[in-house]
């Protein structure tokens, strides 16, 4: 733990009680403002008499995010310029100027500009070094990543200007920014003559469409088996892997079931049609493998559909919604619970200790990604799949 995080963690947990009347206000305007008063001026007295100094905007943004993580590990609070950034990943675009870049020593370089996409269009190529955007220099040490997409991307229809090196020249490009696809399917091809694969990355609202136009393209060379890869998919929009499980399964096979307190419950059944129902199919997972890839692969698995390889699941069995406040920022809050089609919820344990389940270094400790006979079993959680194998 850093110094910082000590520091902080004091100050955090004297803040919670205030904070959460705070944040009920936010959420309820109709609560008595003066308990948001109350915590604003807890702020203040720590910001003008704390022995060390305090900036007010991240202990209150940490001290959100602490009490939501007392609540489940998944609840959080999102600032106004993140959450745009994760919108337009589950939307599976963004408007930008579509290029792929890399930092090498301390140039960001064009590896490579989409083709048809606005940069290319306006005259970018592979191998441009970019030295600086919108008259700001972007060369040296300090540059990251975050901070060359913060400046490239925005708005559709807007301008960005762009100087970049080409063979010791430097050239001053304008660029309009459109809109920039983000597929999810990073690859699908053929193994052999009836072997096909599809790789998904992760679930936004285009991924069914995406995965459909693949599948289309494998059958027409003859697939008759598919190895499906989700491995390292950290999830995403819920209902295109509903939509991609429906693809496999036959007519009234359950897919997914939700509950929650202050929503109704609902299970999702497979519809008549799915394009892919005769076709042989093994699942690859691992411990990154999480939420909708896990509501994908556990539909697959209870109807004894297919097979699983790999690793153990993430295990994230929670639904989050976003609350919109004032500013534009979120609370994203945990409303429900998803249970796959034999009853199991996925949900990891979680004792409060946000830390050491993001961590999760128990399941490295007792060797389960080594030796098969060291992954503990809980008995009294076995469920049985559609034909009775033990889940």
């Amino acid at each position: 733990m850093n110094e910082n995080r000590k520091f902080i963690y004091p100050v955090v947990a004297a803040v919670l009680v205030a904070l959460g009347i705070y944040l009920g206000f936010h959420l309820h305007p109709n609560i008595d403002t003066r308990r948001a008063s109350k915590f604003e001026e807890v702020l203040m007295a720590l910001e003008e008499k704390y022995v060390d100094s305090v900036n007010k905007d991240v202990l209150f943004n940490d001290a959100i995010n602490e009490m939501l993580h007392k609540l489940d590990p998944h609840s959080r609070y999102i600032s106004k310029a993140n959450l745009l950034k994760e919108q337009q990943e589950m939307r599976g675009s963004f408007g930008g100027i579509g290029v792929r870049f890399q930092r090498i020593n301390d140039t960001v370089c064009v590896i490579s500009a989409m083709k048809n996409g606005p940069a290319f269009m306006a005259g970018m190529r592979s191998g441009d070094q970019i030295i600086s955007i919108n008259g700001k220099d972007f060369t040296g040490p300090n540059i990251t990543n975050d901070l060359v997409m913060e400046n490239l991307r925005g708005q559709e229809n807007t301008m960005v200007k762009v100087k970049v090196l080409r063979k010791r020249k430097t050239l001053e490009i304008q660029i309009e920014r459109g809109e920039i696809a983000v597929e999810t399917v990073d690859s699908y091809f053929m193994i052999d003559a009836k072997t096909g694969y599809i790789k998904i990355n992760q679930f936004s609202l285009p991924t069914h469409q995406e995965f459909q136009f693949a599948a289309e393209k494998l059958l027409l060379k003859g697939m008759q088996t598919l190895i499906l890869d989700l491995r390292g998919n950290p999830g995403g929009v819920m209902d295109a892997a509903v939509a991609i499980a429906d693809e496999f399964l036959p007519k009234g096979d359950v897919i997914v079931s939700v509950k929650g307190k202050s929503i109704p419950s609902y299970t999702s059944y497979a519809k008549d049609g799915g394009m892919l129902e005769a076709v042989k199919l093994s699942v690859l997972i691992d411990e990154s493998s999480a939420s909708a890839a896990e509501i994908l692969a556990g539909a697959i698995q209870d109807n004894d559909r297919g097979l699983l390889f790999g690793r153990r699941t993430y295990g994230k069995g929670l639904v989050q919604q976003d609350q919109i406040l004032r500013d534009g920022s979120s609370v994203r809050m945990t409303i429900s619970r998803y249970y796959t089609p034999s009853g199991r919820t996925i949900q990891r344990a979680y004792t409060g200790d946000y830390e050491s389940y993001m961590k999760d270094e128990l399941r490295f400790r007792e060797g389960e990604l080594y030796n098969k006979d060291s992954i503990p079993m809980d008995k009294s959680k076995a469920f049985k799949t559609k034909q009775g194998r033990t889940v």
